[in-house]
């Protein structure tokens, strides 16, 4: 497989979301809308660590060789919800540490990025009056994580200013920090943040981020991501990786937050009846941005353990074993 080779491909987990919800997680704030659960999930690193660690196991089965942790609920913002909004360091810690918990009982070496949320809803650039609070909160949430994980993860970022303020918080840490975008969903033109913004804009604002390993977008069309991998790969200089991973809706992001329907940016024949996306069809298209240049892949939204398991095992039929060993006993992330 050409460009970045299977081998040298780091597979992400998929998202846990979906799967905390198929737990009955609603549970740890029963009076909290289906769409607010992440308040949920992030409670679970304390109510429920068992089942946490449980689900990290799953997608390392499934052979993945980074889990991120549960921690994109772990937001005063988010937390406020169920009336927890204290919590945020304690919870985003204690998934910190769940995640590090199932990576050091793995057969294999397993990386664990932190996750780095948004700070308000998803999808809606911060509002630029809240940029010293912004950074002081991404701050506590990076420093409550770093002792447990081997890199910090910035995603679903909606702008250039949101991603420079988490990743700006990650490094000082001294961690390796991913950035991850999310973008307007469109298989063509211009790869845009859902704040309009270029790619280029966004890779200005960060670039010289001390400890930068990686740029990625996530929570996005398989057909987005595949646009903007070239595109990252001509801006990432030698020595960051580039990759993403996708949702597995047929409907996309943009439909769904403009309440319209399944459009055509997506194949059909890649999903199912209710419009979930076929673990074969993903790992064609993860193989597809490998092919363009990705060295880091994987799930969000909607993709499981399923649809991991088949873009290892596409990977390794089409490019050789996806093995990882350069996790040392230090837990270092290997270079591109």
């Amino acid at each position: 497989m050409a460009s970045g080779t299977a081998d040298s491909v780091l597979l992400l987990d998929g998202g846990m979301g979906h799967l905390l919800k198929s737990q009955d997680i609603a549970r740890f704030a029963p009076d909290l809308p289906v769409e607010r659960q992440f308040a949920a999930a992030a409670l679970a690193n304390a109510a429920a660590p068992d089942l946490i660690v449980g689900l990290h196991e799953v997608y390392i089965a499934a052979g993945c060789h980074v889990i991120t942790s549960n921690t994109f609920g772990c937001t005063s913002w988010s937390l406020s919800r169920a009336g927890a909004a204290e919590r945020t360091a304690e919870l985003a810690a204690a998934g910190a540490m769940l995640a590090r918990r199932a990576a050091d009982a793995a057969p294999r070496p397993v990386v664990v990025a932190g996750s780095l949320p948004p700070l308000g809803p998803s999808y809606l650039p911060p509002a630029a009056d809240r940029s010293q609070a912004r950074l002081e909160e991404y701050a506590t949430l990076a420093h409550a994580m770093a002792p447990a994980v081997d890199v910090l993860l910035c995603e679903t970022m909606s702008s250039a200013d949101e991603a420079a303020a988490a990743a700006s918080a990650a490094a000082a840490t001294g961690k390796p920090v991913w950035i991850s975008w999310t973008l307007q969903d469109a298989s063509d033109g211009e790869p845009r943040l859902r704040s309009g913004e270029s790619l280029q804009a966004a890779w200005d604002r960060v670039k010289d981020i001390p400890c930068l390993q990686a740029i990625l977008i996530n929570c996005s069309s398989p057909g987005t991501v595949g646009a903007a991998v070239p595109c990252l790969r001509r801006l990432a200089p030698a020595g960051v990786r580039v990759g993403g991973y996708a949702n597995g809706f047929r409907q996309t992001t943009g439909e769904w937050l403009e309440g319209r329907g399944k459009a055509d940016i997506n194949d059909v024949g890649d999903y199912d009846e209710v419009g979930d996306l076929l673990p074969g069809a993903y790992a064609a298209h993860a193989a597809s941005w490998v092919r363009a240049g990705a060295g880091v892949v994987g799930g969000c939204c909607g993709v499981g353990p399923a649809h991991i398991e088949s873009v290892s095992a596409l990977l390794q039929r089409e490019g050789g074993a996806l093995e990882y060993d350069s996790c040392s006993a230090e837990r270092r992330v290997p270079p591109p």
